[in-house]
């Protein structure tokens, strides 16, 4: 048995000032925030006790790194403020797991009988994407690479995670317009992690000089850093280890450094550790471990009973460290992009790590690289691969590339030949060869408009197929799925000034983003629509073990 917590919402989202709308039990955090001049509550490592605590195991679900767009209210979230609320919700409980809500978005039937959304102007007919990490239409957007450590912390370090108990600061902070940074642990036995947040969504938290965090332990006294001279940044959120077993007989006393993954290669394990939002990263180790700090490192004379290392992020920037009886562990540090940009998609006995700007999957034995941007079609993987010398319609090279091995592949780039045929200043129809769609993994129309609500047609059927509320940046529209109807008479594309049937607009929320243009009257424009390619390479992975595999997304 588990408990699944659906948080209660932490806040009214308010639009123009007439209506409010309450959220379910997502929790999010919005920027800029509607609810009031004082930061969110989920700031803080709060959290409400239960009669099942200690009882169970506790999960959170519908932790939200979006949020729906309504009449009124058209969020757009920072990918930071998604973050910040998983790590304090789960920093300060007993959770074993995090649910999103949404974490891919959707569209909901073209059928008026059937679908969640209701049948009223207030909301998207069609659009459920929510402004979720990978959109309705399978972009990838910021907040999944920003997700992505954390999520990869909770999958390799659950058996520590889980025998942990919360445990509140001495002074801990409880009210959401104190300035002081926000930490908490997760700790039994002197062994666990201690979660810290210095960031505020309305108003930024002030950076700390001279920042540490005492724990006192059933091992004694830890304090982080032990030795360095470190400044908390505003902004900074993240994740320390306290007296982490690595195995091979050495333990990691603490870390200014976030663990991300690990596994086991040629018999020697593995940590992977990611900077935390630029600061300097101290390990610091138990004797008699002894340390080669490699090339992006350096070791402090010996401090009592520890050793003391200090790395600098690269994609070579590995530390061994030897037990008593000579076993060796390994740790990596990359920098805080390079690890949201850090794929796993092997198994801890058969390890494979994939490094990319770009969408990288894998499927059975097939990895797949997905990209908008020709420059980026490109995966660092690790370890080495057995490469294909050419995949359909692309060249494959690679070299060296820290500890990876970097693959690049190279090919033409494509046009797309649409036709839009303009039949007003807010109507056009569109049209694209089946043909256009050939050894491209998608193509993406983007819509730039002066209005309220974007809406897409069927010009054969005249079903609505696609809606869109203005939030203040164009619409990107994965075409793929309307490949029949664009290749017959094409869809049409029209601009509406205000959402039909919705209350008159006066006045407008701090969370609509273009204020002129959700005023009653803003005279509807279809400024421009163009057509990106996404270009998608697939290979077999030749010297890879069918084992059972773990992809991420």
């Amino acid at each position: 048995m588990i408990a699944l917590i659906r948080p209660q919402p932490f806040q009214k989202l308010r639009g123009d000032g007439k209506r409010s709308y309450r959220i379910g039990a997502l929790r999010t955090l919005h920027l800029p925030s509607p609810a009031g001049p004082q930061n969110s509550g989920l700031t803080l490592f709060n959290f409400e006790s239960r009669s099942y605590d200690g009882k169970v195991p506790i999960g959170f679900i519908e932790i939200g790194y979006g949020s729906p767009a309504r009449e009124s209210f058209r969020p757009r979230p920072l990918a930071d403020s998604g973050y910040t609320s998983t790590l304090t919700l789960f920093g300060a409980s007993r959770s074993l797991m995090v649910g999103y809500y949404m974490f891919r978005g959707g569209s909901n039937p073209v059928n008026g009988d059937i679908g969640w959304t209701i049948k009223n102007a207030t909301y998207p007919l069609i659009s459920y994407d929510f402004w979720a990490p990978i959109s309705e239409f399978g972009e990838w957007r910021p907040a999944v690479f920003r997700a992505r450590p954390f999520n990869l912390f909770i999958q390799n370090y659950a058996a520590e995670l889980a025998r942990t108990e919360a445990r509140a600061p001495a002074q801990p902070v409880t009210q959401a317009d104190d300035d002081r940074p926000r930490a908490e642990a997760r700790i039994t036995e002197g062994k666990g992690f201690v979660f810290f947040c210095n960031y505020g969504n309305v108003h930024p938290l002030s950076e700390r000089r001279r920042f540490s965090i005492e724990l006192k332990t059933e091992k004694g006294v830890v304090r982080i850093p032990r030795a360095t001279d470190m400044t908390l940044p505003s902004g900074a959120v993240g994740v320390w280890p306290v007296h982490l077993d690595l195995g091979a007989g050495v333990t990691l006393i603490s870390a200014t450094a976030q663990p991300v993954c690990r596994f086991t290669y040629e018999g020697v394990p593995w940590h992977i550790f990611s900077q935390v939002a630029g600061l300097p990263a101290e390990f610091v180790f138990a004797a008699p471990a002894t340390v080669d700090p490699g090339p992006h490192g350096q070791q402090d004379a010996a401090h009592d009973d520890t050793i003391v290392a200090r790395l600098e992020p690269a994609r070579d920037s590995v530390l061994e460290a030897r037990g008593a009886d000579g076993r060796k562990v390994r740790l990596l540090l990359l920098s805080e992009t390079d690890a949201g940009r850090l794929a796993q998609l092997g198994t801890p006995a058969s390890p494979l790590l994939a490094l990319s700007d770009a969408m990288v999957t894998r499927s059975g034995n097939a990895l797949g690289v997905v990209t908008r941007q020709l420059a980026d079609l490109a995966v660092s993987l690790f370890p080495a691969q057995t490469l294909p010398a050419s995949v359909p319609g692309y060249k494959v090279t690679s070299d060296k590339d820290g500890i990876f091995q970097r693959v690049l592949f190279t090919g033409p780039s494509r046009e797309v030949a649409a036709v839009e045929s303009k039949l007003s200043a807010d109507r056009s129809v569109v049209k694209l060869p089946s043909t256009a769609f050939d050894e491209l993994d998608n193509i993406f129309m983007e819509i730039d408009f002066v209005g309220d609500v974007c809406r897409i047609f069927d010009a054969n059927t005249g079903l609505l197929v696609a809606d869109y509320m203005n939030n203040g940046i164009p619409w990107q529209v994965g075409m793929k799925r309307f490949r029949k109807a664009l290749a017959d008479e094409g869809l049409l594309i029209r601009i509406e000034p205000d959402l039909v049937g919705g209350e008159t607009i006066q006045t407008v929320g701090t969370m609509t983003l273009k204020a002129d243009q959700r005023m009653r009257g803003a005279k509807p424009l279809l400024s421009s629509v163009t057509f990106h390619p996404r270009y998608a390479v697939r290979f077999s992975l030749a010297s890879a073990k069918r084992d059972r595999l773990r992809n991420e997304e």
